[in-house]
């Protein structure tokens, strides 16, 4: 009895971490979205609230489908959670995440600076 209660009180907490993670990468992109915004806001600063908003709510199915993507690999992670130690599940959340902000920063910058030259994001 004790240990069915552990287990779920451990998938519980493997559920909410992983709602969490779910939440950091939906608001990496949302912040994302406003600092393109802010940087160009030379270009921006025509649009009116409503195209803001716009840009915000249409740009949202496109985050909540990247962000979707990217939970792949931690869902079947935390699927399989109990072949793992702790320790070593940690340890390539840790990697897994250090990996794809860097690419996702490196792409974001790059598009900073494109963007202004190209017209297109």
């Amino acid at each position: 009895m004790l240990n069915e209660f552990i287990s779920l009180f451990r998938m519980r907490n493997l559920l909410v971490a992983f709602f969490k993670y779910f939440l950091f990468w939906l608001t990496y992109f949302l912040m994302s979205k406003l600092i393109f915004l802010l940087y160009n806001f030379s270009l921006t600063s025509s649009l009116t609230f409503a195209e803001i908003l716009g840009i915000f709510r249409y740009g949202m199915k496109m985050d909540l489908s990247m962000v979707s993507y990217l939970m792949l690999i931690p869902g079947i992670l935390i699927s399989f959670s109990f072949l793992f130690k702790p320790k070593i599940l940690g340890g390539v959340f840790r990697f897994y995440t250090l990996f794809l902000l860097l690419l996702i920063t490196f792409v974001n910058l790059l598009d900073l600076g494109l963007y202004p030259h190209w017209g297109t994001a």
